[in-house]
């Protein structure tokens, strides 16, 4: 190994905004590295040394875009190791921008994927995958049609469930408190009740900077101790119910708690199988999460 990518954003959607949830899941990415390399001093200090040196723990930070890997640079380094996860580039693939599989100095741990449309898994793009599996796939419909295909695979969840916000060593402190509010999140505010109410958006311009790291957990921080939180946002609800909040996922139309199914996004794959289980599985949660810790650690020795 002789650098350490990281995922970044440069793409917008079409209002000009992008997801404050996919730098959590980076976040998530730099949690497994500070655990891989012996958890020295906070995650707080670990991030805030990455971001000002440009390394971690000596080796050279390469930041990877994640959907155009080909025009990222390595910095001179032949074989950079990366954790490969997210929604998986299904609008480069409509609009005939496919830029994968990424080039041949990316070493991608491919983990938390979420493929929605099949037409992706080209020829290439299987042989590819079959030469990196196992791949971590974040629902089991994803699972399923990579193990259709001949690739092994297995549901691992979201990347951002590894990431404890009540680990002792966070370092982050309350820089707002929502402890009497309740949050919603892209989320139509109830006139009801007398609780204090705050509006929040995963939408913004969230991109390039990689500052923007400490400030996803920040913000979630922050939320984690809020009275309630309302939010149909996956990267706000899988995290927070992770780390032991008590919260549900709402749907966004109905402005109810979703109960036992969501057809997301239809004509497509659901990215919510398997993981909306985890709500009132708690023993199959936890142990979800300690498979994924243990599969990212055990790639990362052997990178």
């Amino acid at each position: 190994m002789d650098g350490i990518g990281l995922l970044t954003f440069i793409t917008f959607n079409k209002d000009h905004k992008n997801n404050l949830g996919d730098w959590y899941q980076t976040a998530a990415a730099c949690y497994m590295w500070w655990n891989h390399f012996g958890r020295v001093g906070t995650f707080y200090n670990f991030l805030q040394e990455c971001i000002c040196t440009q390394t971690m723990n000596g080796y050279p930070i390469i930041w990877i875009y994640r959907d155009n890997p080909s025009a990222s640079d390595p910095r001179g380094c032949k074989k950079v190791v990366t954790f490969y996860n997210g929604w998986w580039l299904y609008d480069y693939f409509k609009a005939g921008d496919y830029d994968f599989p990424p080039p041949t100095w990316l070493h991608p741990i491919y983990t938390s994927i979420h493929v929605r449309d099949k037409g992706i898994l080209t020829p290439t793009t299987i042989e590819h995958l079959k030469l990196h599996s196992p791949i971590g796939c974040r629902d089991k419909e994803t699972e399923t049609m990579m193990k259709n295909f001949g690739i092994s695979a297995y549901f691992s969840g979201c990347m951002t469930m590894i990431l404890n916000l009540q680990d002792s060593l966070l370092g982050f402190s309350k820089t707002l408190d929502y402890s009497d509010a309740t949050v919603y999140i892209d989320m139509p505010i109830s006139l009801k009740g007398t609780t204090l109410r705050c509006s929040l958006s995963q939408a913004g311009h969230f991109h390039r900077d990689p500052n923007w790291i400490i400030y996803a957990i920040q913000r979630m921080y922050n939320i984690f101790f809020a009275k309630s939180v309302i939010t149909h946002r996956l990267h706000v609800w899988l995290p927070l119910l992770c780390s032991g909040k008590d919260i549900s996922l709402w749907d966004s139309q109905t402005n109810k708690p979703i109960q036992k199914s969501i057809h997301d996004y239809i004509g497509g794959n659901n990215r919510f199988t398997g993981l909306l289980e985890l709500q009132t599985d708690v023993k199959e949660r936890e142990r979800i999460q300690s498979a994924l810790a243990e599969d990212c650690m055990k790639r990362l020795q052997s990178a």
